[in-house]
């Protein structure tokens, strides 16, 4: 069919933009990355669902991103290349369900629109080359708002089932996923109600359909989390957040309620003990976790009204200004009001959600936020052509020929794609060059794992190098010198890695610049990080 050619241009021109970032521009792996990686390398070595970072089972991350992870590296051999090429191909599939959203919302024309502008949005491509849950996530709920879409329009059985079946997905690789899903299905069911097309039983029946395909995806990962809990749950984020976040507001030192080790050099940080540990000592009542969302609500608030308004990486206030002009530019009819809940209710929840996540990450990761990119995507398609319009009338109504009408609304389109493009550009470029920057860290790690005789223990701030390393990871404590070098005895560390821009530890600047205080310390290896930072690789002799 002719008319999927400029369709399947666009997702060839995404998926381009994808390989040439992760080809040029990735560094070392991230942090949330090394997790899913380390994950997926125990499951293939048979050692359990066990992480990087966290003695014993990992309880905060979902399983669908190191098990595709898992099988991915079962071809590639390599754990890394097998999440970055998982976030490529999945990112760039996002134009699929965007078109699909934009088409049964709007038309054709304003669906390609929005497609072209989430597979070239600078952000979108940016994290497309991460090994991060965002670029799967993204794809799969927007999928699953597809389905839901198709289901009110035509509510069969395969629509139900699929809806509920990607939401299932979506919350194996986010668990927040369950609240759209539950949105969806009200919203199915009034639409299927106040339309007459069954009674209140088959509606429910139908519902319940979407519902248990929900379920049959979701329960192995939730009866196998309650069962490692002690405890129901479908899901294991918000107790170790809001356990790191009532610390704060208790008055402790954020870093200290992370990574804190006490006098004796035992670990109290939320981060630096088993999961389990924490579910089980720093469980909060239902009167804790009220106060903890009044106190957190100033914060939420903040970063909210930034992210929706002026978030310069998401392109940002131009964006949010053509998505406002593109929601009220049209009227609303009973299908599109019912659409346009569903995706205002999603983003209600991505709002409420940052309630429970680390202030300390929200306030520096705007990717918290990601998925308003889409939804603005779709939107600004229609006020980009209001925008083209409004110059073609204008140039109308001033008497000019109509070869310059058509040269008005180009320019106005122009206009609009590059207030929204040339500062999320310029941001991406920032991100693009601290990632590349980072390739150090990589080497650095290689070169451990290369020349090291013994297992390694290694100490350091980030989880990256000790994934390159393929080391045992050990947080830098949060405490005093002293019991730092305590902590590197009772841990048994033969590594330790400072860089010279951290200055999160009492001793790091020290250690950055002097030296381990510890005669058995020996510098190994060390490499500047761009022009300003150096990463120092000390061995501990034993």
């Amino acid at each position: 069919d002719r008319r999927l050619w400029p369709l399947l241009f666009i997702l060839a021109i995404a998926f381009l933009l994808r390989v040439l970032d992760a080809v040029f521009f990735t560094g070392a792996i991230e942090l949330e990355g090394a997790e899913y990686a380390r994950i997926a390398q125990n499951l293939l070595s048979g050692n359990g669902y066990v992480g990087i970072a966290t003695e014993g089972t990992q309880l905060f991350f979902p399983p669908l991103v190191p098990l595709a992870i898992a099988g991915i590296s079962l071809v590639t051999k390599d754990a890394e290349i097998a999440g970055r090429i998982l976030s490529v191909a999945i990112g760039a599939l996002i134009v699929l369900p965007t078109y699909s959203i934009a088409l049964r919302m709007y038309d054709r024309r304003t669906a390609l629109i929005a497609a072209m502008f989430v597979a070239c949005h600078p952000f979108l491509v940016q994290i497309s080359t991460t090994v991060q849950s965002e670029p799967i996530y993204l794809t799969l709920l927007l999928t699953a708002f597809c389905f839901t879409f198709a289901t009110m329009e035509t509510p069969t059985p395969w629509n139900l089932f699929s809806s509920g079946a990607m939401y299932g997905l979506s919350y194996l690789a986010r668990p927040e996923a369950v609240a759209p899903m539950l949105i969806s299905a009200g919203l199915i069911f009034l639409n299927m109600f106040v339309r007459r097309r069954a009674g209140a039983f088959l509606t429910s029946a139908r519902v319940g359909l979407m519902i248990g395909a929900f379920m049959l995806v979701a329960t192995p990962y939730i009866a196998w989390l309650s069962a490692q809990s002690g405890q129901f749950r479908i899901q294991g984020k918000s107790p170790l957040n809001m356990a790191t976040e009532s610390r704060i507001q208790l008055g402790e030192n954020p870093l200290y309620a992370q990574f804190g080790v006490d006098a004796g050099g035992d670990d109290r940080g939320v981060w630096n003990q088993p999961n389990i540990v924490i579910f089980q000592t720093d469980s909060l009542k239902f009167k804790d976790v009220a106060t903890y969302i009044l106190s957190k609500s100033k914060t939420v608030a903040n970063k909210a009204s930034e992210a929706l308004a002026s978030n310069f990486s998401f392109g940002s206030p131009p964006l949010f200004a053509l998505a406002i002009l593109g929601l009220f530019a049209r009227p609303w009819s009973p299908s599109l009001a019912i659409y346009q809940l569903q995706l205002l209710s999603a983003l209600g929840l991505l709002i409420f959600g940052t309630y429970f996540t680390e202030t300390t990450a929200l306030v520096s990761n705007g990717r918290y936020y990601v998925f308003l990119i889409p939804l603005y995507c779709i939107w600004a398609s229609i006020g980009l052509q209001k925008m083209a319009l409004w110059g073609k009338t204008t140039a109308s109504a001033m008497g000019f020929h109509h070869r310059y009408r058509s040269g008005a609304s180009m320019l106005m389109s122009t206009l609009g794609i590059g207030l929204v493009f040339i500062p999320s550009m310029l941001a991406a470029i920032g991100g693009l060059s601290g990632a590349r920057s980072e390739r150090p860290i990589k080497i650095a790690g290689e070169w451990l794992r290369a020349t090291s005789t013994e297992p390694i223990r290694l100490l350091a701030s980030s989880t990256p190098i000790s994934f390159h390393a393929k080391a045992a990871h050990f947080w830098l404590p949060y405490c005093d010198e002293k019991t730092a070098l305590l902590y590197i005895e009772r841990k048994n560390i033969n590594i330790v890695v400072v860089r010279k821009s951290d200055d999160s530890r009492p001793y790091s600047k020290s250690w950055a610049e002097n030296g381990i205080p510890d005669p058995r310390a020996k510098l190994i290896y060390a490499a500047d990080i761009g022009t300003r930072d150096k990463v120092m690789v000390y061995q501990i002799k034993r």
